[in-house]
C-alpha cells in the first residue's frame, strides 16, 4: 500500500485540534527532529542543541501549566532563528533535517503564543 502526503488533508485534521493539541504536535514534530539536527551539529561543529533543547522544554512546561511567559518565548524565538543552517553554507546528508528541526521549534514556539494551525 502506498501512503501519500496530502497537505490539505492534513490542514483539515490539524484545523480541528484545540490549541494544546496542536501545540503537542507541534512539539511532537519538532522533537522527532531534534536529533538529526544533534547529528548535523556534530558532523559540521556548528550549530547549538542546547538552544533547541531549551525552548522544545519551555513548551513541555507550557503543556503542564498552559501559562506562557510571552517575553521569554519572544525571546527564544529570537534565539532559535539563526540555528537553522544556511543551505549555501554547508554539505550534509543531514542539512535539511537540521534546517526542519530549527524551523519545527520556532513554529512550535509560534503557536503556544498565537494557536494557527499552519504553525503545526
Amino acid at each position: 500500500m502506498t501512503v501519500y502526503y496530502d497537505e490539505d488533508e492534513m490542514r483539515s485534521r490539524l484545523s480541528g485540534l484545540d490549541h494544546k493539541c496542536l501545540v503537542l504536535f507541534g512539539l511532537f514534530v519538532a522533537e522527532r527532529l531534534l536529533p538529526n539536527y544533534s547529528l548535523f551539529s556534530k558532523e559540521q561543529s556548528w550549530g547549538d542543541v542546547g538552544t533547541l533543547r531549551t525552548a522544545l522544554d519551555i513548551v513541555w512546561s507550557w503543556l503542564e501549566t498552559e501559562q506562557a511567559d510571552e517575553a521569554e518565548i519572544e525571546s527564544m524565538i529570537e534565539h532559535c532563528k539563526p540555528l537553522g543552517p544556511d543551505t549555501d553554507e554547508f554539505e550534509s546528508l543531514y542539512l535539511s533535517a537540521a534546517l526542519d528541526a530549527a524551523v519545527a521549534t520556532i513554529n512550535v514556539l509560534r503557536l503556544v503564543l498565537d494557536g494557527d494551525s499552519a504553525l503545526a
